[in-house]
């Protein structure tokens, strides 16, 4: 059996050796095999195979690393028809093959990509190009979020988009430092919750440590803060967030007594100045079991 070894451009170069094309099929690459039938592209001039071979260079790794998937597609060498090898090709960033013992990052990406593109295979770089885009507003979103929230957020940044909260004691002791007292830090807290793309579904995880610190404070509390603040619409949203949240919803019924009219008209005209419509209409079914109570 042939002892597998790290990834290396002269063991890629081998697999190339009397090969006379190449074909691209969707899927990735189990067991050395294409997992599809299903061809997206096929390269058989000479020269584009060499150019080809030239574009998959990788960077040789210094420690072994993996993706978790199978690829998004898997490149068949063939000779005389007979597939003689087939590389995984992972979310058009790197390789793997079966003689390696993990896998390798392109070292001409962006040029593989736009090469397959010029031959008829498009969508690995339209993906790489809304992968990109995706990320560049998830940043954006990410950094609105964080100048609207306690700058000790930002000292916990990589431990909140993370699930261990071994550092939360930590974080509570820098707030505390950083607001001179309790109802300015509440309102900080409700003003960073009411900053969010999406107020209750597919939000990012660091958008939970807000309701997490909120938690440890008593809901007439949070009410009370929010009352001598200024009110402001990003503020109100922050409120009624936290109170018709899905984990909240059960205690609200113990608390309704706490939401008094102007509350209650504050909070709807913050979701309607929004046009969220869950908002607005948790708040309708709050005043229909108080009118019917």
């Amino acid at each position: 059996m042939n002892r597998k070894s790290r990834a290396t451009n002269d063991s890629l170069n081998d697999l190339f050796k009397d090969i006379d094309s190449i074909q691209i099929k969707s899927d990735g690459v189990h067991n050395n095999k294409a997992i599809s039938d299903n061809i997206v592209l096929r390269i058989d001039k000479p020269s584009k195979i060499q150019e080809f071979k030239n574009l998959i260079a990788i960077e040789e790794p210094k420690k072994d690393f993996r993706c978790m998937c199978l690829g998004d597609y898997a490149i068949e060498l063939l000779n005389d028809e007979e597939p003689q090898s087939a590389i995984g090709f992972h979310h058009g960033i790197s390789i793997r093959c079966n003689q390696w013992t993990g896998d390798a990052d392109l070292k001409y990406a962006d040029e593989l990509l736009q090469f397959l593109y010029d031959l008829g295979l498009k969508e690995p770089l339209e993906e790489k190009k809304l992968d990109y885009e995706r990320a560049r507003k998830s940043k954006e979103e990410s950094n609105n979020w964080l100048m609207n929230s306690p700058k000790s957020f930002s000292n916990y940044w990589n431990e909140i988009n993370d699930f261990d909260n071994s550092y939360f004691p930590l974080l509570i002791n820098d707030l505390k430092k950083e607001y001179a007292d309790k109802n300015s830090l509440i309102v900080a807290l409700l003003r960073s919750f009411g900053t969010s793309k999406d107020l209750w579904n597919a939000y990012p995880i660091y958008e939970s440590i807000s309701q997490k610190i909120l938690n440890e404070y008593e809901l007439q509390e949070i009410i009370d803060a929010f009352l001598i603040s200024d009110k402001d619409l990003v503020t109100r949203i922050g409120l009624g967030r936290y109170i018709f949240s899905w984990d909240f919803r059960e205690e609200i019924k113990k608390h309704q007594n706490k939401l008094n009219k102007e509350l209650i008209e504050l909070l709807y005209e913050a979701f309607e100045t929004i046009n969220d419509l869950k908002g607005m209409e948790s708040i309708k079914k709050i005043k229909d079991t108080a009118n019917n109570s």
